[in-house]
């Protein structure tokens, strides 16, 4: 749906977070305007935590991290809590857009 926008995208499949794999993620965010980090997880200590870290040392960029928040979850099917917390793609998608102020 980015792309459809005209924003250029890349994706990057950190599928485990050890060993993290900083040479891709540095690689890939060179000539990026917005790290955009989506996992469904806590904000701390995951995905979005590392990625910063390591961003922040070798190649410092804004990050934006849609995740679960730090707090007791509701409950429903996979596919209810991602869109009420915004980790399907509709809610990625606005908040890509907003983020990026277009």
């Amino acid at each position: 749906m980015l792309n459809e926008k005209g924003i250029s995208t890349g994706l990057i499949d950190m599928y485990c977070i050890k060993p993290f794999d900083e040479q891709t993620l540095i690689e890939a965010c060179q000539d990026v305007k917005l790290v955009v980090v989506i996992e469904e997880h806590n904000p701390f200590g995951g995905l979005g935590s590392m990625t910063a870290q390591v961003l922040g040392h070798h190649c410092p960029k804004r990050l934006v991290e849609i995740n679960l928040p730090d707090e007791h979850l509701i409950s429903g099917t996979n596919k209810e809590m991602f869109a009420y917390y915004g980790l399907d793609e509709k809610g990625i998608v606005a908040r890509t857009i907003k983020e990026l102020g277009i």
